[in-house]
């Protein structure tokens, strides 16, 4: 016999969850069997609850790493390029044009 097991998670990741389940073809209650399972063989959670909330702070590393990505990544505009421009107008543009596309 089974036992029932419940529990909250917030609603992002569980929808999140569902996709990628869905993508491997596992259900939930696989996904609860897999944890208790690493539960039993390992005495610990598969990782800790901060890390899979995003919380904690940037290594030293990390942070080095994010500034050179963002330096490697940004290009320098003349502020001459952005006159006129209109961020509603191009918006529209551009999803107009992808609606055509579709048509």
């Amino acid at each position: 016999m089974d036992a029932m097991v419940s529990g909250r998670v917030p609603v992002q990741v569980k929808e999140h969850g569902a996709r990628i389940l869905a993508e491997i073809g596992a259900t939930q209650s696989q996904l609860i069997q897999a944890a208790y399972e690493y539960l039993i063989a390992e005495g610990k959670l598969p990782a800790p609850a901060e890390k899979l909330r995003g919380g904690g702070a940037l290594k030293e590393q990390d942070i080095k790493d994010l500034e050179d990505f963002i330096n490697k990544t940004t290009v320098k505009v003349d502020p001459s390029f952005w006159e006129g421009f209109d961020l509603k107008e191009e918006l529209a543009r551009g999803r107009a044009a992808d609606y055509e596309a579709l048509a």
